[in-house]
């Protein structure tokens, strides 16, 4: 669709074995970027992962308004180019800054349909809001 790059701090992520996407995208990665990127902004406990969807308790995030906070953080689907990002992104631990190059993703069927269409928007929410990235080079600091 079109190249998706990003400095960001790890929040959470979450391993995916047993559903349909798991083949192609085996981890969920949640990221903070901008102001909210910065170490100490965040209470990462307030942030969990269930299923294929990031969530965070309360709507203020250390005194942040909600659609701030939704403006900076993401939750991607991330499909690894080969099995060093793959490692990479398995290694990844909770306030680790990264960086990345990639693109946002469509994941068609055989039929052509997509089953999977990355959003291109930072301020959506709800089912259709993640990210689908195809990583291909990723950079822990």
């Amino acid at each position: 669709m079109e190249p998706f790059n990003l400095n960001a701090r790890v929040i959470v992520t979450n391993r995916h074995t047993t559903d349909q996407m798991s083949d192609f995208s085996p981890i969920d990665v949640g990221v903070a970027w901008g102001p909210l990127g910065e170490e100490g902004k965040l209470d990462l406990s307030k942030f969990y992962q269930k299923e294929r969807f990031l969530y965070w308790k309360g709507q203020k995030i250390d005194d942040v308004p909600y659609w701030d906070v939704r403006k900076h953080i993401g939750h991607l689907h991330v499909i690894p180019a080969d099995d060093y990002v793959l490692q990479e992104l398995y290694a990844l631990q909770p306030n680790d800054l990264i960086s990345f190059r990639g693109h946002l993703v469509r994941v068609d069927n055989n039929e052509g349909r997509g089953i999977w269409v990355s959003s291109r928007s930072r301020t959506d929410t709800g089912a259709q809001a993640c990210e689908i990235v195809y990583i291909t080079d990723l950079f822990r600091y």
